[in-house]
């Protein structure tokens, strides 16, 4: 399965679009399916414009799995 990720300048976090939502080191959350860019922003310290600008995403949606 591939997965997606969202990286996070302010904290320096990826995100990767797969299953529960956890900390899985220092530098990487994993996004659970009801997830969004704003609630992961939250939590990281950044903005959804910022993710959205380092991940090259067109929209505030993520999806689990997505390319």
């Amino acid at each position: 399965m591939k997965k997606a990720t969202i990286v996070s300048a302010a904290a320096g976090i990826a995100v990767t679009a797969f299953a529960a939502p956890s900390v899985v080191s220092a530098n990487t959350v994993v996004v659970a399916s009801g997830d969004t860019l704003w609630g992961i922003a939250s939590k990281t310290g950044t903005t959804v414009d910022q993710l959205k600008q380092l991940n090259k995403l067109d929209s505030d949606r993520i999806v689990p799995g997505q390319n």
